[in-house]
């Protein structure tokens, strides 16, 4: 289970991993290890570290910052999922 943060702008993605650590109560490092967020080819990357460790499913978690976030939803069905569908 992990909060998901797909944006283009290395600001945002930076403010996300700012502010997630006092959301949340953890410390920056343990924020970063535990979250999605970055641009979709960094998202992309992150989610291989995964499934190279063996996950086989993800349980997305939508809260603040980016709760709601269709468009970072849709990037991820659209841009990432395929990356990892069986054949593909």
């Amino acid at each position: 289970m992990t909060p998901l943060y797909v944006l283009a702008d290395p600001a945002a993605v930076q403010a996300v991993l700012d502010q997630t650590p006092r959301m949340q109560g953890v410390s920056a490092e343990q924020a970063r290890a535990t979250i999605l967020a970055g641009d979709v080819d960094a998202v992309r990357q992150q989610v291989q570290a995964y499934v190279d460790a063996g996950a086989t499913h993800f349980i997305l978690v939508l809260r603040r910052p980016g709760f709601y976030d269709r468009e970072g939803i849709r990037l991820f069905a659209k841009e990432i999922i395929p990356h990892f569908r069986a054949g593909s």
